[in-house]
């Protein structure tokens, strides 16, 4: 018997005809766009240099490097690839936002630059030795918070922020312990936050550095230690309360595990009172200019100084906003690029200089940024006092003949000009850009106030801790 024709077999045909020679087309088209677009060299959105076109040696083309680097210029440099991203982020943040009242989290996971790290001025005009123009890509995934959340709801602690985790909540606390420095950060209404986490032992083990440069310093040099909060402390939520939680226990940890002759900055308490301003930047990691001044006041007051009033001094702002760290940190989520931050640089009574050294030396001085609100940089936080260098001196015109040596990492940065307001002398030396032991240097210039200013997360940092190590001699 004959076999009857299939009547959707003609049609089939043409239709697997019509998309084959649509995705010809699609593929002449976006070959031509490729030859004729504009090529970059940086991506303003992921912060990074992209691939260049690569040089053909026989070399490279037979070792199949150059087909490699190719395809990285490829996709670097593909037509429209920062609309298509954006495209993509949007459905992906769309389909894993986390409802929660009013309010949507998002937890956003991947690896990411070290917590302590700024971004670099871009403005080819500004030529200092405290920066440099590496980008990083930051790959990310985003995962739901739905579990993270229940579970938080069903281990609730005390309804006093200040208090430490109480008993039956450790078995909790050393799960998200375990989850130390996990590049994870949370976008809650538009805001960014590091997800905090440290294991106890390392905790101890800072406070054990601390009180060891206690003992090696001349007695007469105070000793005084402060720690930064990060912004998920002053979280707000009811179902991050654990987030906020963690950050009080390590802080109440490491001060309580240090000697008594330390003096301990007690910052979070006093910036907690100020949670309705904007003392964290919404896409950046750090304090902004009003959470570090609410820091140096709890200072002036463990240290019997007198801070000056912030009504009394002088704001002044750049006249562009920016997308900071966290952004970066995000995989740039469309969720911050309407969160952009605006530095507030507000002036000290006294005003000062600032200068930059790569050693204890201090022969090789380059004059760098202190209180500038005229540069165009892709972090207005360097505006502060410059980016993070082996040693700075911003000198006071006070005239009072004190000094003090910051040991810190980035979070000092927004910090140190209000010194100038106490001290004629603010030497700052950051672990992970010296090598010079500090000690010879602390009786040379006759340091009254030695200060220990750094994040929270720096626990775990391993190059500032065995920078640290190195010029203290741990």
């Amino acid at each position: 018997m004959r076999k009857k024709p299939n009547p959707y077999r003609s049609q089939a045909m043409k239709n697997d005809g019509i998309i084959f020679v649509s995705f010809f087309i699609f593929l002449i088209i976006f070959g031509l766009l490729f030859m004729i677009w504009k090529k970059q060299d940086i991506s303003e959105t992921e912060k990074r240099h992209l691939q260049q076109k690569p040089e053909l040696t026989s070399e490279k083309l037979f070792n199949g490097e150059y087909s490699k680097e190719f395809e990285a210029y490829y996709a670097d440099q593909f037509p429209m690839r920062d609309q298509f991203m954006g495209f993509y982020k949007s459905l992906v943040n769309l389909m894993n936002s986390v409802p929660s009242g009013k309010q949507k989290i998002h937890l956003v996971t991947g690896r990411k630059n070290q917590a302590d790290d700024t971004f670099t001025a871009n403005d080819s005009q500004i030529n200092n030795p405290d920066t440099n123009n590496q980008f990083e890509q930051n790959e990310k995934s985003e995962i739901n918070l739905e579990n993270i959340l229940k579970e938080n709801n069903n281990n609730r602690k005390d309804d006093n922020p200040e208090k430490i985790i109480s008993e039956n909540n450790k078995e909790k606390t050393q799960i998200r312990e375990l989850q130390y420095n996990d590049t994870s950060n949370i976008i809650i209404d538009g805001k960014a936050m590091e997800i905090f986490g440290y294991l106890p032992e390392n905790a101890a083990a800072y406070a054990d550095r601390i009180n060891y440069l206690r003992e090696i310093l001349p007695d007469q040099v105070r000793l005084i230690h402060m720690i930064a909060p990060p912004a998920i402390a002053f979280n707000g939520m009811e179902e991050l309360e654990t987030e906020s939680q963690i950050v009080y226990q390590a802080i109440d940890q490491i001060y309580q595990a240090e000697n008594d002759s330390i003096i301990k900055v007690d910052a979070i308490t006093n910036i907690a009172k100020h949670t309705d301003e904007y003392i964290y930047f919404n896409t950046d990691h750090h304090w902004t200019g009003r959470g570090a001044y609410y820091a140096y006041q709890a200072f002036c007051f463990h240290t019997g100084q007198t801070a000056t009033a912030l009504e009394d001094m002088k704001l002044t702002k750049p006249d562009y906003e920016f997308l900071g760290s966290l952004y970066s940190f995000t995989g740039n989520s469309p969720l911050l690029e309407n969160s952009k931050d605006q530095a507030e640089i507000f002036l000290p009574k006294h005003s000062g200089t600032n200068t930059v050294y790569s050693d204890t030396s201090m022969s090789d001085g380059v004059p760098t940024m202190l209180l500038d609100s005229e540069s165009k940089i892709d972090s207005q936080y360097i505006l502060y006092s410059g980016d993070d260098v082996a040693l700075g001196l911003i000198k006071s015109d006070i005239n009072n003949g004190k000094s003090i040596l910051v040991i810190k990492d980035s979070f000092a940065n927004a910090f140190l000009p209000y010194l100038m307001d106490n001290y004629e002398n603010i030497y700052s030396v950051d672990p992970r850009y010296m090598t010079d032991p500090i000690i010879p240097f602390i009786e040379e210039k006759e340091i009254n106030d030695v200060l220990v200013l750094n994040s929270a997360f720096i626990t775990g940092v391993t190059e500032w801790l065995y920078g640290f190590d190195n010029i203290v001699g741990y």
